[in-house]
């Protein structure tokens, strides 16, 4: 019986190039990376979850794919809720960096990633527009660190190109948090390296929430941390914050696979 060629990751980032430059639609894109990218790995992640490092390569992807759905799921609601109140150019910045966190969700999750949940309580005030560039640029510079993170393990894992993914999707969310910048009137490029102030997933997820039992079905009494990936310094400064400062009504938010006749993102 013959060999059959082994589709590589080099060749799922060259799949990637070809499918930018014959623009086809966005759901066809996802599909065909999706498959490309579990077929890549499916003999590399063995290999990598049997190494001594094996449980904090799982902990970072496990991470990597939640932080995506929740990307996904707060973007997409922030669009379909406020985002008309939000100026046209401000619209297509966030329908792209929406289009850019399902991709990296569809990859993560085709590489076999597993997210700790998919529904997320998130406060009414998220969806105001007076606030919600400020919690992407805190949720955004959580992201980047997390991704430093994932470098810092699949490099030690010895695998080069799971690290240099890490690098490639952690550069598009520092994108995303220069921009949320600009939307706040803020300096965009204020740092000559992105921020990398904590070096374990744990610090970022606390353990409690970080294991197959964890469950966002109900919101906990700390309201932040349950709304939240985690902690980093660049939480929003309370004078961002519209309303009271008593704890606003929460609701329970459900990643969703996005639908054929959806609006594609420019």
């Amino acid at each position: 019986m013959r060999n059959q060629p082994q589709l590589t990751t080099g060749d799922v980032q060259t799949l990637e190039n070809v499918l930018d430059r014959l623009r086809l639609p966005t759901l066809t894109r996802r599909a065909l990376l999706g498959t490309a990218a579990g077929a890549a790995v499916s003999a590399a992640i063995p290999g990598i979850a049997g190494a001594a490092n094996g449980d904090a390569v799982r902990e970072v992807g496990t991470a990597a794919v939640t932080a995506e759905a929740l990307a996904v799921t707060y973007l997409s609601n922030l669009i379909r809720t406020s985002g008309h109140a939000f100026p046209p150019a401000a619209q297509s910045v966030l329908k792209a960096a929406n289009a850019a966190e399902q991709d990296h969700y569809t990859v993560l999750h085709g590489l076999g990633f597993t997210p700790l949940t998919t529904t997320f309580w998130l406060p009414n005030l998220a969806f105001n527009p007076r606030n919600a560039a400020a919690i992407i640029e805190y949720l955004e510079s959580v992201f980047v660190n997390a991704y430093l993170i994932g470098t810092t393990v699949f490099a030690a894992a010895g695998n080069g190109d799971f690290a240099r993914y890490t690098v490639e999707i952690g550069a598009v969310e520092a994108e995303h948090r220069t921009l949320a910048r600009v939307l706040q009137g803020k300096l965009g490029d204020n740092l000559a390296y992105s921020s990398y102030t904590v070096s374990t997933i744990p610090q970022i997820v606390p353990p409690s929430r970080n294991s197959a039992s964890a469950s966002a079905s109900e919101p906990t009494s700390q309201a932040a941390s349950s709304r939240t990936p985690g902690r980093c310094p660049a939480r929003p400064s309370p004078s961002t914050r519209a309303g009271p400062t008593s704890p606003e009504p929460a609701h329970a938010l459900r990643l969703r696979s996005p639908k054929p006749t959806e609006e594609e993102s420019p």
